[in-house]
Parts: C-alpha cells; structure tokens; sequence
C-alpha cells in the first residue's frame, strides 16, 4: 500500500492531534477488551470516544496542512490588475538640452486589483499608430511633472476650475505610479483614478490631420506592477486631444 502513510498523518497532526489518534486506539482496545470479559459497562460510550479522537486528530491533521498550503499559495499568488482608459491628451515639448521635440501622452486610467497581495504601478509602455507608423513610449513620473491638466474638451472628473485667455478647462490629477504612491499601495477590491504619463522622444507626424486632435490606432497600453507582471489593455482607434500638465500649487484662477 504505497499510499498508506499514517506516520506522515500524525506527524501532520501535530502533538495534539497524535495524542487523539492515541487516546482513541487506546479506547478502541479498551472497548474490545471489556466486550470480550463481557463487563456491564457500556461499551459503545469507548467506541465513540474513539471515534470522536479520531475525528479530533483528522481535523487536526487537515488543518495543518491546509495551513500549509495557503501560506504556500500568498507566496506564489500575485496581483491581478484591471484597467479601464478614462481619458487621454497629447502634449508637445523640446528635449531637455536640444531642439528635439518629444511627445507626451497623459493617460487617465483607472486601476483596480482584483485579488491579493497589494502592489504599486512602477511604470508602463503605450504603443500606437500615428500616420501609418508605430511609436512606443514610456510611462513614469521623469519625463513631466504636474498636478493640473488643462485642456478645451468636455471631460470632467469634478474640481475642475477655468483660467486663462481662452478659458482652459483645469483638471485636477494625480499620479498612479509608485513613486507618488509608495505609500498607497493598491490593495484588493479598491480601484484608484490618475494618470500615468507616457513619452515618445522620436518625432510623430499627423500632417494632414487636425492639428489639435491625434487619431491614433492598434493602442496598447500595458502597466507593469511590483511583482513585475505587466497588465496589457488594447484599443481599436482613439481620437487623443490636446491637452498641458502643468505644476499649480495655488488655486487656479485667471492663468
């Protein structure tokens, strides 16, 4: 009987669950003892005893190894991470010491983690198709700062404030990568809303096209957690408008 391991199942079972196991062989014998000197007492009460220690020492023994084994599955498990793409912009900008332009894309997301443990986003990549040609850039929190997004669309979160000239619609954001949100850490069951800003630093060229309005096709937006798993989204088509992050740290009024 390769498969008959009792030693293995009082081990499992522990100090405890081994004295059950024992006590009970112990009445079980008892019990067929006093049937055969055919004594008064009532044996069936050392039959169930027996049984009621084996119980005691079975579910000891599961136990323990149910314990195992969860503690086996919290180190394997990881993050599963939903993304839904709220909004998007573009916004243009020179390369820090040149006269090259490079091309920002300001992604509101939001971020939910379906199942344990918590994580945090370290960064992202997002690939698409402008004018027939494809781009990839990098989502983190080096290329660009800011805190307020301004824009002329109608997309609102609520808290938006109008300032400047043409009156800019300013629309609070914060940042979901871990460099922000060190100690935030997304946690199962709770979804998170901010941006993640990725940056192309190779020219894209929509000539031809609305200026102020980038189509976009094949979208691929993946965020990568701390575990470093990458969750992927895709989109067909996009119209991504124009939009600046700009870094207020006074209420907007009049900019």
């Amino acid at each position: 009987m390769a498969n008959f391991r009792p030693f293995e199942f009082i081990r499992a079972a522990g100090k405890l669950g081994a004295t059950s196991v024992a006590l009970a062989i112990v009445l079980f014998v008892i019990s067929i003892v006093e049937h055969e000197r055919e004594k008064n007492f009532p044996v069936y009460w050392f039959i169930c005893l027996a049984a009621l220690f084996v119980a005691i020492g079975a579910y000891l023994a599961w136990s323990a190894e149910r314990d195992k084994w969860e503690e086996e599955k919290a180190k394997n498990q990881k993050p599963l991470l939903t993304i839904e793409l709220i909004a998007a912009f573009f916004d243009v900008s020179k390369i820090q010491g040149t006269q090259n332009l490079q091309v920002h894309i300001y992604t509101y997301l939001r971020v939910a983690n379906l199942r344990d443990p918590c994580t945090l986003i370290k960064d992202g990549s997002l690939t698409l198709v402008v004018g027939g040609v494809e781009y990839t850039g990098k989502g983190d929190d080096v290329c660009k700062s800011g805190n307020w997004l301004g824009h002329n669309t109608k997309f609102r979160l609520g808290g938006e404030k109008i300032g400047g000239v043409l009156s800019e619609t300013f629309t609070p954001v914060r940042r979901l990568t871990s460099d922000i949100n060190w100690e935030h850490p997304l946690v199962r069951g709770v979804h998170r809303d901010g941006i993640v800003v990725f940056t192309f630093q190779n020219q894209m060229d929509w000539e031809g096209e609305n200026p102020h309005i980038m189509n976009a096709t094949h979208i691929r937006l993946s965020l990568t957690d701390t575990f470093d798993q990458r969750h992927p989204i895709t989109i067909d088509s996009l119209g991504i408008p124009n939009g600046t992050l700009k870094n207020v740290h006074t209420p907007i009024s009049g900019i």
